[in-house]
């Protein structure tokens, strides 16, 4: 099976173990998932999917698993974990969290227990259900896979970065750089170290990951639509928002799960009728893609609060856009944490929108 990609121009998956879980409904549902949720309305191209980046994982985890020597059952949890690592995504990407206040990997886990085709799929091999699931809850016991796979230089991190750059900019400043960022890269510590000979690229990956947030997902219009559906929502109250809201493993609220990708919740909001004023002017903004007006962090919330029918206050996610922690440099004998060669980017950390 040959897909073709922006990124990586063709993956190729030969294993038919990989290809049934590819083909099954819990991965294909991600067709339906925007990865970058709402970015889609200020950036048009913005519109790639979590399937489209979970075969990009993929690719990458298997790149790195050849360069680094990772072999045998081991390669299998790392490339069976690099499908469905994404699998608990519901619509919008990481809008959805905030409306159920369940993180993406707790469905994740509880997909991979309970769906009854992956379930069937995972015990073709003994003991690969638990052992994915222990590198998905990044318990230890396989630290470099996990580094692989989840680190600052992991397989995920670099298909995205790479992926939705492309989608919003129309342009991958990584695409001749993956082969030297990994063959410079030790996944073995808990912390990854790379070569001092990577280090430029390692600073473009950072200001990368500083103008995405900046120009997409952290902008102050896409935060303030992914807060309106959030409102609706639960303004709304519907009934399967609250089956999913109970997060068990009851049957009919994982099927209620899996029926739920950006169309089906597009239907409910423009469906849906609204009495309260102020949510119905919500309501209508959302519609025409509008979002509330804001301030940035300048302006107290008790001043907008107190002269207005609505307002909430956002805290932006920053570590999507600053260096955080997880990276060092070796510099000859000397290994120092990245922060000693990235500045950290300010910008206001809150916004405040109100109608």
């Amino acid at each position: 099976m040959i897909f073709t990609d922006c990124i990586h121009v063709e993956i190729e998956i030969k294993d038919s173990f990989y290809i049934k879980l590819i083909n099954s409904k819990v991965l294909q549902r991600l067709k339906n998932i925007k990865q970058q949720g709402h970015t889609y309305l200020l950036n048009k191209n913005a519109i790639h999917n979590r399937f489209d980046h979970t075969l990009g994982v993929f690719a990458i985890t298997n790149l790195i698993s050849d360069l680094k020597g990772i072999v045998g059952f081991e390669k299998k949890i790392a490339l069976t974990t690099a499908l469905l690592h994404d699998i608990g995504h519901g619509p919008y990407s990481h809008t959805f969290e905030n409306v159920t206040n369940i993180h993406h990997e707790k469905w994740s886990e509880l997909l991979i227990k309970n769906d009854l085709e992956i379930k069937s799929i995972l015990n073709l091999e003994n003991g690969l259900m638990e052992s994915v699931l222990n590198v998905l809850r990044r318990e230890g016991d396989l630290p470099q896979i996990e580094q692989i796979l989840f680190s600052e230089l992991g397989a995920d991190k670099l298909d995205y970065i790479q992926r939705d750059y492309y989608y919003n900019f129309n342009n991958n400043p990584l695409k001749d750089d993956i082969f030297s960022i990994i063959t410079n890269t030790n996944y073995n510590n808990k912390s990854v170290v790379v070569n001092e000979d990577i280090l430029g690229i390692v600073q473009k990956i950072y200001k990368m990951k500083e103008r995405l947030f900046l120009s997409s997902f952290g902008h102050e219009y896409v935060l303030g639509i992914d807060l309106m559906l959030k409102i609706l929502l639960k303004e709304a109250n519907y009934q399967e928002i609250r089956d999913i809201s109970s997060f068990t493993n009851n049957p009919s609220v994982i099927n209620t799960y899996l029926s739920m990708d950006d169309n089906y919740i597009s239907k409910l909001i423009k469906d849906e009728i609204y009495h309260n004023d102020s949510i119905k002017k919500i309501h209508n903004l959302y519609l025409k893609k509008q979002v509330m007006r804001y301030e940035t962090d300048n302006i107290k919330f008790n001043d907008i609060a107190s002269n207005f029918s609505f307002s909430e206050v956002i805290q932006r996610p920053l570590k999507y856009g600053n260096y955080s922690k997880g990276v060092s440099v070796q510099l000859h004998n000397d290994v120092k944490d990245l922060s000693n060669y990235i500045p950290l980017s300010k910008y206001p950390s809150k916004i405040i929108y109100y109608v």
